[in-house]
């Protein structure tokens, strides 16, 4: 419990950190960033076996190219690596579900003056591993 109010806490100070930078005067053509985070999934259905959230992760890069009008319409591409499942219990049995899945989006971006801005695109994603 210590480790996730740590990393929450954490999460907020540097999110907060970035926020005050004008991203306006620092705007360029395209940029690279890396990303990561915990997760909770579940198994939902008619099945009553599945009961438990089960804590997994995200990682990944994406990389987003300005390709319209200066700071509005952009093409976003990225790499992730997910991992989700959740915890079961039977009669005889327990145990869990681990799928890790690596989802490749690409997106078109469109941003409003005002900051609002909309996505539209792909995102095919491949079960890499089951355990």
């Amino acid at each position: 419990m210590k480790k996730s109010i740590s990393l929450v806490l954490f999460s907020c100070f540097f999110l907060s950190s970035f926020s005050q930078n004008n991203i306006k005067e620092k705007l360029q053509q395209y940029y690279f960033c890396l990303f990561a985070g915990v997760t909770g999934s579940t198994i939902g259905g008619a099945s009553d076996s599945y009961e438990g959230i089960l804590p997994g992760y995200q990682a990944g890069a994406m990389f987003v190219y300005d390709i319209g009008v200066p700071g509005h319409y952009l093409l976003s591409g990225e790499t992730n690596i997910t991992s989700c499942g959740s915890k079961y219990k039977d009669d005889y049995v327990s145990g869990k579900v681990v799928l890790t899945y690596i989802n490749l989006p690409m997106m078109v971006r469109y941003k409003t003056n005002g900051g609002l801005y909309g996505e539209v695109g792909l995102q095919p994603g491949f079960n890499w591993r089951k355990r």
